[in-house]
């Protein structure tokens, strides 16, 4: 099958044919990094020790090229003796973003969503029972430029950006003080991303704030909406010069195992 390709950046899928009768599964496996900023030969995968009991050193070496190699090994064993079901090796762009390799193998996948799927994240043999979710929020501040020399004939975005993110990281405080979920732990509001102001001497007229809200299960990805709306209306009642426009560009839902419905081997 072609490779699918999300934004210019391609994923593979290679697919054994099984004889009939059996499940389909795919085995998932995601190619990108986080950055390699002050990494030197970052790709090298430089062994320290020996090839027995060393270890292998690499930006992504565990996560997660060491689950990608195992499945590459795994699927050519299943092609060498056979199945009766598909197996599908899917290793994919953009995990450490949106997930758009992931979406675009779905899409390509022919006869619909498989049976089963098995992701090669590390997970130090722990059975994943949960796992956070999050939402991206971006929110922008509009002023009034004038010079700085006059400030009382502008409205200055970049002020309003400061208090905006004093509220989010005293949200995000009492949130890391909360009960919290028994496995997943809590959930956590911060900004990542600010910027605002063209140059000196010139009262910015706009500035922009990327906040972070990570879910943990019973929370709503959408109620972050909610959350930063509340920062920004007690902004708005000390100070009715505040004006805002507020967007989720991307969300996920948090997830939990529902335990009554696991099979336990006889």
């Amino acid at each position: 099958m072609p490779a699918p390709e999300d934004e210019g950046r391609p994923s593979l899928i290679a697919t054994y044919r099984g004889t009939g009768g059996g499940r389909s599964l795919v085995l998932n496996g995601h190619l990108d990094t986080v950055g390699v900023e002050g990494m030197d030969n970052p790709f090298g995968a430089r062994i320290e020790g020996d090839r027995e009991t060393g270890r292998l050193y690499g930006r992504g070496a565990c996560d997660m090229k060491a689950g990608i190699a195992a499945m590459v090994v795994a699927a050519e064993e299943v092609a060498a003796h056979g199945s009766a079901g598909d197996i599908i090796l899917a290793l994919v762009s953009d995990e450490e973003n949106a997930s758009v390799g992931t979406e675009a193998v779905l899409a390509h996948l022919a006869g619909g969503l498989p049976d089963a799927c098995l992701i090669g994240e590390p997970t130090w043999l722990d059975f994943a029972a949960t796992h956070r979710g999050y939402a991206v929020v971006e929110v922008g501040f509009e002023g009034r430029a004038s010079h700085s020399a006059q400030p009382e004939l502008g409205v200055n975005a970049v002020a309003h950006m400061g208090r905006f993110l004093v509220g989010v990281e005293a949200q995000g405080m009492a949130l890391a003080a909360g009960p919290g979920h028994p496995v997943a732990g809590n959930g956590s509001l911060m900004a990542t991303v600010a910027s605002g102001g063209v140059s000196p001497f010139l009262i910015p007229a706009t500035a922009s704030v990327v906040v972070e809200r990570r879910t943990v299960p019973g929370e709503r990805a959408a109620d972050c909406l909610d959350e930063v709306g509340s920062i920004l209306g007690e902004m708005r009642r000390s100070d009715p010069s505040v004006q805002t426009s507020v967007s989720v560009s991307l969300s996920r839902e948090a997830w939990e195992f529902d335990q009554s419905r696991r099979q336990v081997p006889r």
